[in-house]
């Protein structure tokens, strides 16, 4: 049994303030899974297909940190959900203290 929208395609991920990366991440994994892709490096390969905007270049740039080697599909999340999640509560928080001004 398929449960409706488990193999929908997810949106492509910019890294955006009102994106979510965690979520982002979540919903890429139910879809890989729902494709019976679970080989990390098949995950990890097809991952920039998913990118646009700031998470490319992000991307790119944690590859060439990685002497010009992509980083593990593990990797890559942790380090997207690292980077997009805290640039986000960042951008809440600094918003909120000028609220209060």
């Amino acid at each position: 049994m398929i449960l409706a929208g488990l193999t929908d395609r997810p949106t492509k991920y910019s890294g955006g303030a009102s994106e979510n990366a965690e979520f982002w991440f979540h919903q890429l994994d139910r879809y890989f899974n729902a494709n019976g892709v679970t080989n990390e490096d098949i995950k990890g390969d097809n991952l920039l297909g998913f990118l646009t905007g700031e998470a490319r270049s992000f991307y790119f740039h944690s590859m060439r940190l990685n002497n010009g080697f992509p980083l593990t599909y593990r990797q890559l999340r942790h380090t997207f959900i690292k980077k997009f999640n805290e640039d986000a509560a960042s951008t809440y928080h600094k918003r909120e203290m000028l609220l209060r001004v």
